[in-house]
């Protein structure tokens, strides 16, 4: 086989393995996202490679009942320098698809059913593109197909193109696991898990790669295929308490509404937030929670907002993060002040 072949059966491969995991249901917390480690096992249990090796494809246990699991497949070559290409295999919820819910896990009625909504009503600007998207037939809907069945997918293609060389250096070893969407409980068991594997069959692990999805910076004619260098994640959260006062009376106190809105305002996706490494920028820092602690209805102003931000950076260290951190929230929690006494001092003026 030519490596041109190669490669397009590789393609043709990877393609039919995302459709197909993208219909194995995985949403993170369910019975199914345990019950899919099994069904992908039991897959790759059946190729020639692990036909031949089987004591080189197992799970590692990580949480929950039933049982979630991480899946792991090792490809050896010659020495002992290794690769590991790493993948989680749960989805969020499939709630938002609305009533196309029960579709949500079947790309190919998922996306005829897409294209019918579509063609069926007025369009704004972001679905006009989806539309002429879906239309061209290079694009095809599921939940879980991007983030990120289509990475393990790509995965386990090169893991068996790397199993079909005649006597290949190194070794390949790939891991499927739970719970990303939510408390990254399945990597961390695995993490644990790492090192014994790597005694047991005698690995030196030399480099990683994130099988995620990355998306192309500018206007995604580029593409991107693998990037270098890794990205880090801070969750920052504030826990905002402010003076409740009746509506009636709103200058008598302080609503932790006006300092968290000020604090998402100086946070939110403003570019100086963002960090840079070799050429690379992080996208600046985003709110991912902003609610206040009440049950029901009151006349009084919130006295307690919960907020939480995503961070992601390159070359800063946690230290750095959470000193600007703090900088920001109290330079917001004064202009909040400052602002609220401004206003009553209008509103007091008044005639």
């Amino acid at each position: 086989m030519t490596t041109e072949n190669a490669i397009q059966t590789a393609a043709a491969r990877a393609k039919n393995l995302s459709l197909l995991m993208t219909r194995w249901p995985s949403v993170t917390g369910s019975p199914d996202e345990a019950a899919f480690s099994e069904r992908l096992r039991a897959h790759l249990a059946e190729t020639p490679y692990f036909k031949r090796h089987p004591d080189q494809l197992f799970t590692v246990d990580s949480h929950g009942e039933p049982m979630t699991q991480n899946v792991v497949a090792l490809v050896r070559g010659r020495g002992r320098r290794t690769v590991v290409m790493a993948g989680h295999f749960d989805t969020v919820s499939i709630a938002n698809y609305g009533t196309l819910a029960p579709l949500a896990c079947d790309p190919e009625p998922l996306t005829e059913a897409l294209l019918q909504e579509l063609r069926s009503r007025p369009l704004n600007g972001a679905e006009a593109k989806a539309l002429k998207d879906f239309e061209s037939g290079d694009f095809i809907a599921g939940r879980g197909l991007l983030d990120m069945k289509s990475g393990l997918a790509a995965g386990i293609s090169a893991l068996e193109r790397f199993a079909g060389l005649e006597a290949p250096d190194g070794n390949i070893l790939f891991v499927a696991t739970p719970d990303e969407e939510n408390r990254s409980r399945g990597m961390r068991s695995l993490r644990n898990a790492l090192l014994e594997i790597a005694r047991r069959f005698d690995l030196d692990i030399v480099g990683g790669i994130n099988l995620d999805a990355s998306s192309c910076e500018r206007d995604g004619e580029e593409g991107r295929a693998v990037y270098l260098g890794s990205i880090g994640k801070f969750a920052p959260f504030a826990f905002v308490i402010g003076r409740p006062t009746h509506a009636g009376y709103p200058f008598n106190g302080t609503s932790a509404h006006r300092i968290s809105a000020e604090i998402v305002r100086a946070m939110d996706t403003v570019p100086e937030l963002s960090d840079e490494a070799f050429g690379e920028r992080s996208p600046p820092p985003v709110c991912l929670e902003a609610r206040d602690i009440r049950d029901g209805y009151d006349v009084t102003t919130p006295d307690r907002v919960w907020l939480s931000f995503n961070w992601l950076t390159h070359r800063r260290s946690p230290a750095d993060i959470l000193g600007e951190f703090r900088t920001v929230v109290t330079g917001a929690l004064n202009a909040a002040l400052e602002a609220q006494d401004a206003h009553q001092a209008r509103y007091r003026g008044r005639p």
